[in-house]
């Protein structure tokens, strides 16, 4: 299966677009593109241009600090069937009071599920 959990995360000052996939060996920089790669073709992930500090998401800017196109990890994971997990993500900085608001932040939250479960739709991860 191309992916394992298609994730939005809030930490710190960050919203963050992730996608995980379960392997059974620590992650290469080539799985992580792939990873990335796979999730810019279904509009998950956006052109990055180093250095630009805007990322357009969803056909809005956001400022962002991303150093490159994406950020990228591998770890072990908790899943006695996995050995480890590879996880990618693009985030745009939370900033004053407008991007903290509990109404602004749903409706984005609620936009990006639904992003996801199209994805997941066609990607037959789920089914209607």
């Amino acid at each position: 299966k191309p992916f394992s959990e298609i994730i939005i995360q809030i930490q710190g000052d960050q919203y963050r677009w992730c996608a995980l996939k379960h392997i059974n060996r620590k992650a290469t920089e080539e799985d992580k593109s792939e990873l990335f790669d796979y999730f810019k073709s279904k509009d998950w992930f956006v052109e990055y241009i180093k250095g630009d500090k805007v990322i357009k998401h969803n056909k809005k800017e956001y400022k962002t600090s991303l150093r490159n196109s994406f950020c990228a990890y591998s770890a072990p994971s908790d899943d006695p069937n996995d050995m480890y997990y590879c996880m990618v993500y693009q985030y745009y900085t939370l900033q004053g009071t407008n991007d903290y608001r509990f109404d602004d932040l749903i409706q984005k939250i609620l936009t990006d599920l639904d992003k996801a479960y199209c994805i997941c739709l066609e990607t037959n991860a789920i089914s209607q």
